[in-house]
């Protein structure tokens, strides 16, 4: 290595030697980070980092400042859906993006009462007279599909992923297919 800190050669770097530069690098990165830690900062650049490791040509830069210009966006990201944001861009025509959109991933409401209300509404749900009888399994997505709710928040009510809910969509329209090839008709 020169004094510049360029390698020479496309000698590998240590597990050590590059979570060094790594804690280097998330000294100064504790209010670009308020939630986290230092030590939380330093492992996960080192996470990214090593991920980087691939793309790192040493002819280019040396690799400290690899991780300076590189490093801070997945970072960044990664600490956003860590603390319940979603970071979205509007892509225009012309190729060029709009500033940052940060949401909130979570619903939070301080008012207990309101959600208490919330779930005795799902609890005691009645079925509208003109809906045909399910099997218990799909019982409650129809329940939550019904009252209007999309696949993403019948996920999170109950508590599986987005596909899980799709797949019991697919499960609910084939069989409300096979009943109908059987002759029931329940509308």
């Amino acid at each position: 290595m020169c004094s510049s800190g360029h390698r020479t050669n496309k000698a590998k770097y240590s597990a050590a030697e590059l979570y060094e530069l790594c804690l280097d690098w998330s000294q100064w990165r504790s209010l670009s980070f308020p939630k986290w830690d230092q030590h939380e900062i330093e492992n996960e650049a080192f996470v990214i980092a090593s991920a980087l490791l691939k793309q790192y040509d040493h002819k280019r830069a040396s690799l400290r400042k690899f991780l300076d210009i590189r490093l801070y966006e997945p970072m960044r990201r990664s600490y956003a859906k860590s603390v319940g944001m979603k970071i979205t861009r509007e892509k225009f025509d012309d190729n060029t993006y709009g500033k940052r959109i940060f949401k909130t991933m979570f619903f939070c409401s301080g008012n207990v009462s309101e959600l208490q209300n919330l779930e005795r509404k799902f609890v005691e749900f009645k079925y509208p007279s003109d809906l045909p009888i399910f099997p218990p399994k799909m019982r409650e997505v129809v329940q939550l599909l019904a009252q209007g709710k999309n696949q993403r928040e019948t996920a999170d009510i109950l508590g599986v992923t987005e596909g899980a809910v799709s797949l019991r969509v697919k499960a609910i329209r084939q069989y409300l297919l096979d009943q109908q090839k059987m002759g029931f008709s329940h509308w």
